[in-house]
Parts: structure tokens; sequence; C-alpha cells
């Protein structure tokens, strides 16, 4: 008897269910985006604050020496030209230059006209894209004047 009473209850009620189960996948789909953007925000301005507390605590002289590698890297690519297919210690090597904690960061991007502030992480893998600045590999990296590593 119980059966039946379920069963009469979902077919009585099955089209308001539905609309339920639609309505709440409706909203999900309308909130994925803010909520995306504020998870991705969240994990890039804590990068960012880990970047340049380490930067900050970097010593004068290291600090220069780091930014001499990076200048000497692009240096290295300018005779050779853009490398774009690496070997392993030409990866290795571009991975050291300007990565001050081993996380991959060399810098970063702030664009004030629209409040943003972006990580950029050595290489343009998914992984990497999927929350931050990608560096190309064998391309001259930030290591100017005014260059986004902060360094």
């Amino acid at each position: 008897m119980r059966k039946r009473s379920v069963k009469a209850f979902l077919k009585r009620h099955l089209i308001s269910i539905l609309l339920t189960v639609v309505l709440f996948a409706g909203i999900g789909l309308l909130l994925y985006p803010t909520a995306a953007d504020w998870w991705n925000g969240m994990h890039q301005a804590k990068a960012i604050v880990t970047y340049v507390e380490q930067i900050e605590n970097i010593e004068e002289d290291v600090r220069e020496e780091m930014l001499e590698t990076a200048r000497s890297y692009n240096r290295e690519l300018e005779k050779t030209g853009a490398r774009y297919v690496m070997t392993e210690a030409e990866k290795t090597a571009y991975e050291a230059v300007l990565d001050v904690d081993g996380s991959g960061i060399m810098g970063y991007i702030q664009i004030p006209s629209v409040n943003i502030s972006l990580p950029i992480y050595h290489g343009t893998e998914e992984k990497v894209l999927q929350h931050a600045v990608g560096h190309i590999a064998g391309s001259s990296v930030p290591a100017g004047a005014s260059s986004a590593s902060g360094i």
C-alpha cells in the first residue's frame, strides 16, 4: 500500500520536482562565474602577497644577482634567438630565472585602471593559465627598470 502512495505522490508532483531541479541548476549556472572569479581572485591575491613578502626579505646583493641572472638570460636569447623548443637543461635554467621562492612566480602585473593584480608564472601550461598569467618559455624575462618581476 505504501508503494502505491509514493508512486502516486511522484506522479502527481513530477512537474514540480522537475521544475525545482531545473531552477536550482539554473541558479548554479548563474552563480558559477561569480564564484569562480572570487575563488581565483582569492588565490591570485594570496600568491602575490606571498611573493611580495619573499621579495622584501631578500637581501639587496641577492636581488641584484637575480636581476643580473635574468639580464644574462635575456642577452643569451638575443644571441641565439627565441628558443620555444627547449632542452631539459634550458628549461631548468629558464624556470630558475626570477623564481624567488620555488613556486614558479616570476613577478606580477598590476592594472590599476581595472583594479587587477595577476601573478606571472613560468610557462603557459593549462594549469598555469587556469589561475594566472603565463610567461612564454624561450622569450625574454621581465628584468628591466620597470619590470613586472617586482625585484
